[in-house]
């Protein structure tokens, strides 16, 4: 266990505005060669939990990220072109631009 993995990851922090700032109800779908990802923030899963905010996709071993459609609560959607994954990013709902994750 000491060798890792090496796929490829992307992880997504986002920011609400318009929606609520923890963008709980928001979806994610990443377009990576032939894979197609789709994840949603959630609130909790079941009586008195929790879950993380940070979205994480695993990309197996595609190298680029062709696309991340945002789709918020208020009905707004971005797409976002040509990423790098192996890194956190954080997208905000009231930019067109997404930026490193602090």
């Amino acid at each position: 266990n000491e060798k890792g993995n090496q796929n490829a990851w992307l992880q997504i922090d986002l920011v609400g505005t318009s929606s609520n700032r923890f963008a709980i109800g928001a979806s994610v779908t990443i377009k990576a060669g032939p894979l197609l990802v789709f994840r949603e923030v959630k609130g909790s899963e079941g009586f008195g939990s929790t879950d993380p905010y940070r979205l994480h996709f695993g990309l197996g071993q595609q190298q680029k990220i062709d696309s991340i459609q945002v789709s918020w609560p208020s009905g707004k959607k971005q797409v976002f072109r040509d990423l790098e994954p192996n890194q956190r990013i954080e997208i905000n709902e009231s930019s067109d631009v997404w930026q490193n994750a602090k």
